[in-house]
C-alpha cells in the first residue's frame, strides 16, 4: 500500500517537475529580494562612520539605483527575447547564479562605503532582472494556463516563509545568507539538469486592444505601495518593535492566502483574485492611516494593519504575475513583459519620491485613492482565463477523477 502511494507521488512529481522547479525558482527570488528591508541591510553592512549621518540618504539612493538598473536591464532583455530568442532557462540560470555570487560577496566583505553599496545594488538589479525574466519566460512557454497561479502563489508563500523566519530568528546574519545561498543553489540545479520540453500547453486569451495597457494601472499601484507607503511604514516605531519581536514569525500565517489566491486564479479567474487582493490591501492601508493619524502606539493595531496588508499582498502577487504572463502572445512576450517591469519600476520610484517629498499622510492618501480606484478598474478589464475554459477544465478534471475511481474498482 505504501509502495503504491510512493509510486503515485513519484508519478505526480515527474508530471509536474517543471512547475515544481519554477516554484522553487520564484521562492528563491522572493527570499533574496531585499528592497523592503534595504535600510536594515545597509545598516548591518556599512562602515560605522556612515551609519548615522548618511544612513537615510545612502538607503534611498541605493534603492533608486537598484530600481533603475532593474528597469534598464529588463528593457534590453525584452528586446533580446523577441528578436534573438535566447534560451530562457539560460537567462534564469545566469540570474540565479549571479544573485547567489553577489549575495555571498556582499555579505562577506565588510565594511562597505556608500560607493560600494551603490555598485552592489546596481549589479543586484541586473541579476534580479535576469532571474525574473527567465522565470517569466519559462512560465509562459512551459506551464499550462491552469497552473500559473498556483506556481506563483506557492512560490511567493515559500519565499515569505524563509524570508520572515530567518529575518526573525537570525536577522541579516551568516545563517540568513547561508540559507539564501542554499535555496538559490537548489533553484539552479533543475535549470541546468532538467529537460524543459513540453507540448500542448493551454494558453490564455491574449488581450490585443487598448485594454492591455490598462493592466499597467494595478501593477503601478501595487509597486507604488511597496515603494512609498511601506518605505515610510518600515521606519514607524511600532512596526520596528513588531519586527524585533519573536511574534513577528506569526506573520507567515497571512501569506498562506497566496496559495489560495493562486488557486483562485487558476479555477475561478484572475479578476476575482485581483479584486480581493486590492480590497484587503486598501483596508490595511486605511487602518494604517488611522494608526498614523491618531498616533496610536499600541501593538495590536499594528499587527492588524500588517496582517491585512500581508493578505492583500498574498492575493495581488499571483494576480500580477499571471496577468502579465497571460496578456501578450509569445511572439511579443519580451517587450510586453519589459513594459510590465518598467511600469513596476516607475511605481516604485514614484512611491519613494512622493514619500520623501510629501510625507506619510500625503503618501497614504494617494495610495488609498489609487487602491480603491483600481479595485473598480479591474472589473472593466477582460478576463484572461475565460469562463468557458474554466468550465472545460473542471469537466476534464471530473473525467480524470472518474477514470481513477473506475480503475481502482
Amino acid at each position: 500500500m505504501l509502495l503504491e502511494a510512493m509510486n503515485g507521488w513519484c508519478g505526480e512529481i515527474k508530471k509536474f517537475k517543471i512547475e515544481i522547479a519554477l516554484t522553487i525558482l520564484f521562492a528563491s527570488m522572493i527570499f533574496s529580494f531585499r528592497l523592503p528591508y534595504l535600510g536594515e541591510w545597509v545598516s548591518s553592512k556599512i562602515h560605522p562612520f556612515y551609519a548615522t549621518e548618511f544612513m537615510e540618504t545612502v538607503t534611498n539612493r541605493a534603492g533608486l539605483l537598484y530600481v533603475l538598473s532593474f528597469a534598464l536591464t529588463s528593457s534590453i532583455l525584452g528586446i533580446l527575447l523577441d528578436y534573438i530568442r535566447p534560451r530562457c532557462r539560460v537567462i534564469a540560470a545566469l540570474g540565479t547564479i549571479g544573485t547567489a555570487l553577489l549575495l555571498g560577496i556582499s555579505d562577506q566583505l565588510y565594511p562597505w562605503t556608500p560607493f560600494h553599496m551603490y555598485i552592489i545594488w546596481i549589479i543586484n538589479g541586473v541579476t534580479h532582472s535576469f532571474l525574473l525574466f527567465g522565470f517569466g519566460c519559462l512560465l509562459k512557454e512551459k506551464v499550462d494556463v491552469y497552473y500559473r497561479g498556483l506556481v506563483s502563489g506557492v512560490g511567493f508563500f515559500l519565499g515569505m516563509i524563509f524570508h520572515i523566519t530567518f529575518n526573525t530568528l537570525s536577522g541579516f546574519s551568516i545563517w540568513n545568507t547561508a540559507t539564501q545561498l542554499l535555496l538559490l543553489i537548489v533553484a539552479v540545479f533543475p535549470l541546468v539538469l532538467l529537460r524543459f520540453e513540453r507540448s500542448g500547453i493551454t494558453e490564455a486569451v491574449h488581450v490585443r486592444d487598448y485594454r492591455r495597457y490598462i493592466f499597467a494601472l494595478p501593477l503601478f499601484t501595487f509597486t507604488y505601495i511597496m515603494g512609498g507607503v511601506l518605505h515610510l511604514f518600515s521606519s514607524d516605531e511600532s512596526y520596528l518593535f513588531l519586527r524585533s519581536s519573536p511574534i513577528y514569525i506569526l506573520m507567515i500565517i497571512p501569506y498562506v492566502f497566496s496559495v489560495v489566491g493562486g488557486r483562485i486564479c487558476d479555477v475561478k479567474g484572475r479578476k476575482e483574485t485581483g479584486t480581493l487582493g486590492y480590497i484587503f490591501l486598501g483596508v490595511g492601508i486605511l487602518s494604517l492611516y488611522a494608526h498614523i493619524l491618531t498616533g496610536t502606539t499600541s501593538f495590536l493595531p499594528m499587527v492588524g494593519s500588517t496582517s491585512l496588508i500581508a493578505v492583500g499582498y498574498a492575493f495581488v502577487v499571483p494576480y500580477i504575475v499571471t496577468t502579465w504572463i497571460d496578456i501578450p502572445s509569445l511572439k511579443y512576450f519580451g517587450r510586453a513583459f519589459a513594459l510590465g517591469v518598467i511600469t513596476a519600476s516607475t511605481g516604485t520610484i514614484a512611491g519613494i519620491l512622493i514619500s520623501l517629498l510629501g510625507g506619510i499622510i500625503f503618501t497614504l492618501t494617494v495610495g488609498t485613492f489609487l487602491i480603491f480606484a483600481i479595485s473598480f478598474t479591474i472589473y472593466r478589464l477582460p478576463e484572461t482565463l475565460p469562463k468557458e475554459r474554466v468550465t472545460k477544465k473542471q469537466l476534464l478534471d471530473y473525467v480524470e477523477k472518474a477514470k481513477k475511481v473506475a480503475g481502482k474498482k
